[in-house]
């Protein structure tokens, strides 16, 4: 949107049938942008939402404490000089409680990627459910060219490995045929610390932190 009100450009994204209520939209230290906030379908779940200054969504994470079907919501949140953001809202447990319903105070903590790192509990549901690869990146640091390694065995095809700065741009785009556990990659891009992300089929499977000298 311009300083003018004019909308230059817009995406929906998100499941079907669910109300989802944004609370806020900050910028992230990687340069892209996360916002957070409180969902209902059925019940109530906190959400938490990436997308990069290109408007790609990154990820979307539905977030519930204990029982998916209790109410759990978000409040207020913000990011952490480690990257990691941190939420505050309540719950609602009426499902595992004696003598009455109770209220709690809920803090959640997720990585920069979504995932819990706060030990309490906490479920989670991707946008889309997929399954997400574990690799790691050798060497690294590297000089341009390195390996990356699946831990798992994954179904062959063509993957999108896509490199993106610390701007939250994307610097680089391939395309690659895996058929087995490791894929060799080159490039020349200056020294620095980038995000490599995986995605098949349009969706995010991982992503590694890569450091280029």
């Amino acid at each position: 949107m311009d300083t003018m009100g004019n909308i230059l450009s817009q995406k929906l994204v998100g499941g079907n049938n669910r109300y989802q209520f944004c609370l806020g939209l900050i910028a992230t230290l990687d340069g892209g942008y996360y916002a957070a906030g409180t969902g209902k379908k059925g019940d109530r779940y906190g959400f938490g939402f990436k997308f990069s200054s290109q408007q790609d969504s990154l990820w979307q994470g539905y977030y519930w404490h204990d029982d998916p079907w209790e109410f759990s919501w978000i409040a207020t949140f913000r990011q952490k000089p480690d990257s990691n953001f941190v939420h505050f809202g309540s719950h609602f447990d009426h499902w595992n409680v004696q003598n009455g319903s109770k209220f709690y105070s809920w803090l959640l903590e997720t990585d920069n990627h979504g995932c819990d790192t706060s030990g309490c509990n906490l479920g989670r549901e991707d946008l889309q459910e997929i399954k997400r690869l574990e690799f790691s990146i050798y060497p690294n640091p590297s000089h341009g060219t390195f390996q990356i390694k699946f831990q798992d065995q994954q179904s062959q095809g063509y993957y999108q490995l896509e490199i993106w700065d610390m701007l939250g741009r994307k610097v680089s785009e391939e395309a690659y045929w895996v058929e087995d556990m490791r894929l060799e990659v080159s490039t020349d891009l200056p020294i620095g610390v980038y995000n490599v992300i995986l995605s098949k089929d349009g969706y995010l499977l991982g992503s590694e932190k890569l450091v280029l000298e």
